[in-house]
């Protein structure tokens, strides 16, 4: 093969010259095989720090949407639980008996003195086959039954709390948008847990 056949700066022309649809120099044999050079120099350079995972890279985009929806925050839709542990992700179980996790569809400034029985909320337990129904195959997290998930629902006009079982029992919702006025928001806070919490989440009397 010569040289020459390499050379891809060169234009088409429509007679051949010297047995070649291009008209070759020097130079542009010269500048093909330079380029040709830093192609592969800087495809072998990327390709390192792809393989070897250096440098990485994020790109996203950002646009705006007036309605972005209702999302519940179920394993149907925007399944979530909540873990705890180290740098090393070695994950520790969550003792109930010394903290609680509430969820509010309002932020917990706006609680008329703390009080969240007057809003509704949802306390979280252990996680279980309930709070993941329908995906259990796909959680591959160790420790999972050690987290902590949705359990049950307060609804403030009844009074009554719900298990995630029961047919009154509704999920928290993510609605429409940071950017909507008919926002629905989902804050989540950590409590030290009182005797009333503990027999909600242990079924005691």
């Amino acid at each position: 093969m010569s040289f020459k056949e390499l050379d891809f700066l060169s234009p088409k022309i429509s007679l051949y010259y010297n047995g070649s649809l291009y008209h070759s120099s020097l130079i542009s044999v010269l500048l093909s095989y330079i380029s040709l050079i830093i192609i592969v120099f800087y495809s072998i350079c990327y390709s390192l720090d792809l393989i070897q995972r250096k440098n990485p890279d994020v790109y996203y985009l950002n646009r705006y949407v007036e309605d972005a929806g209702e999302f519940p925050l179920n394993s149907s839709s925007l399944f979530h639980f909540i873990s705890m542990g180290n740098i090393t992700f070695n994950f520790h179980g969550f003792d109930f008996r010394s903290f609680r996790i509430i969820g509010l569809n309002e932020y917990h400034e706006n609680l008329d003195n703390n009080n969240i029985k007057k809003v509704d909320h949802w306390l979280y337990g252990l996680c279980d086959e309930n709070a993941s129904k329908g995906i259990n195959d796909l959680i591959g997290v160790e420790g999972y039954k050690e987290c902590a998930c949705i359990k049950k629902y307060y609804n403030s006009l009844k009074k009554e709390y719900y298990d995630v079982t029961d047919i009154n029992f509704k999920w928290p919702m993510l609605s429409h948008g940071t950017f909507n006025s008919n926002r629905n928001i989902y804050h989540i806070i950590i409590d030290k847990c009182n005797q009333e919490t503990l027999n909600l989440l242990f079924n005691k009397k």
